[in-house]
Formats: structure tokens, sequence, C-alpha cells
């Protein structure tokens, strides 16, 4: 149901064309990763039911993105989109693919997870990759877990052979091993400086505790109008959070019968002005290994989502 899909062809992005005053396919963009050239391929699918009497052989064929490694499924929605790029995100591996809106092509894969041949390990743990979203300076924010959690998710886990029984308890022992490395970890991604990855100070005034696996997993933030960073992460719903900060849309507003708009009770929220007028000062890290592309704009697939956020 994601992505795109031919006989011999399937990615999670393509390219598309005006053609006659309508927006035709026109080709499929390969996705990188490490020695592989593509994560996707095409899979057939069991042709539709057709109508009373019409034999399923004479169906026309149906085909499905689908990836070789489930991890590397770019899960992260909606994609943060720069003046010159768009970036896909795989959440449980923590993996970027960065689109050129010039020319359609992938030119940048960034492994901030750092698994490269143990992909097949993290079913265990539902996202690395909590969150991300473009700076008014250019530069890409990310919110990501502790990357001991890719160890913990490595070292529970099962193969597929063993017992329901057995992956129950894994997996329990596993959320409970996790407990200690539930604050997001953050990080600045600058395009400017060939795609840096750089270990940067929380932005929004986060409590020192560690938050709940549930509501980390559920974690989302954004930047308004004024570079403000804004997190759900006190537990309020984003509706109450935007109209909280005036960003909600004008249909959600409440008014009163005299049809004046009704004030919007506030609500906390963590932003970087509640902690510091200062710019957090980022400390430059190494960048995680990736390799660039072998292979004319970039349209991300309309289908993969991160979860309820």
């Amino acid at each position: 149901m994601f992505g795109f899909a031919g006989k011999e062809k399937a990615s999670y992005a393509a390219l598309f064309k005006e053609n006659d005053g309508h927006i035709q396919f026109d080709a499929f963009v390969d996705m990188p990763f490490g020695s592989t050239k593509d994560i996707c391929q095409s899979k057939l699918l069991p042709p539709l039911s057709g109508k009373t009497g019409q034999s399923l052989d004479k169906a026309p064929e149906r085909y499905a993105c689908e990836a070789r490694i489930p991890a590397l499924i770019p899960t992260y929605w909606a994609p943060p989109q720069l003046k010159d790029h768009v970036v896909l995100g795989a959440t449980q591996a923590g993996v970027l693919w960065v689109f050129s809106l010039a020319n359609g092509q992938c030119t940048k894969v960034i492994n901030l997870g750092g698994k490269d041949g143990k992909l097949d390990k993290l079913g265990f743990l539902d996202h690395f990759l909590l969150a991300m979203q473009p700076t008014q300076t250019g530069e890409i924010l990310v919110a990501t877990c502790d990357p001991t959690v890719l160890d913990l998710a490595e070292g529970f886990y099962l193969p597929p052979a063993s017992s329901r029984e057995a992956k129950d308890e894994a997996k329990k022992a596993f959320l409970h091993a996790v407990e200690d490395f539930r604050a997001p970890v953050w990080l600045s991604i600058n395009p400017s400086d060939s795609w840096k990855v750089t270990k940067t100070d929380s932005p929004l005034g986060l409590p020192e505790y560690a938050f709940d696996n549930f509501n980390l997993q559920r974690f989302q933030f954004i930047i308004d109008p004024h570079g403000r960073a804004i997190s759900n992460l006190n537990g309020s719903s984003w509706e109450g959070i935007l109209d909280a900060q005036t960003l909600g849309s004008p249909k959600a507003r409440a008014t009163t019968p005299d049809g004046d708009i009704q004030k919007v009770p506030e609500i906390p929220t963590h932003t970087h002005e509640t902690v510091s007028q200062a710019t957090p000062k980022p400390a430059s890290v190494e960048e995680p290994a990736s390799k660039p592309p072998t292979t004319p704009t970039a349209a991300p697939s309309a289908g993969p989502t991160t979860p309820p956020k």
C-alpha cells in the first residue's frame, strides 16, 4: 500500500512530470544503504476479485513496494523539507535518505543508528528516530533515543522460530531494561557543511527526569514562526498546544454565542525560551558512516506513517 511499484522495480520515492496539464509517473528513485544499491523490491500482490463471472487470470497484475529489510522502511511522516532537499527517515533504524529537489535523486544517506549488519535484530524497538524538523537557520533538528536502546534491542533479540511466550517475556524484559534510557538525544544536521551531524543540548527545556516509553515513542515537536521549539512531552494534545500558541486551524478555535473567539486555556509547553535565551552551543561529533548513491524532482510516497503522535 505504500510506495510506488511496477513489475521490475519499486521505491518509496519516484519522479513525476507534467504532461498536458496532468502529473504522470516518470521513474523510480533508488534508495541505497551501505553496499545495497536499493533497499526496495517489487512484490506481486494477489489479484483483486473482479466482476461476477470474470476470471481471476484476466485481472491486471498488482505490485507493492517492499523493503528488503523491514527496519529500513521509511516510516517517518511527514518528511522534513528544506529549501533544496526533502528527507525520508526510517524510525526503527535511524536511517535518513536525502533527496535533491533539483534533480530528484538521493544524494546522501545518513545512518544515525550505526547498525549496518544487525538491522534484523531490532524487532523489540519501535522507534530509534523520534522526531525531526527543519530550523529557520536551514539545519535539521533531530531527536533520537539513547543509542544504548539499539544495543539492548539486539541483546534481547530472539530468532523468528522462538515461541510466542519466549518473545513476550523477552519484550517485557527489554522494555524494563530501557527504562533508564528514555530521554531524547538531540542532534543537528547541517546541509551546508556536508550534512555534518553534531550532538547538541536540548532546545526544548525538557525536565531532567526520563519519560515513560509510551509517551517517548509518541514524542513530537514543531518549530513555530518565531523559531521557538514546542513539544508535546507534557502530555497535552496537539490541538490544545497549537491553540494555546495560536497556531491552530481557525475552524478549531471555539467561539462564543456572540461570535467572539473564546479564550483558549493556557497550556504549559516546553519551549526554548522557557529555559534560556542563549542559543545552545553544539558539540561536534563524528558523522556516522554512509555511502553516497551510484545513481530528475523526487516525490516521497504518501503512505509510510509514523505511529500517532
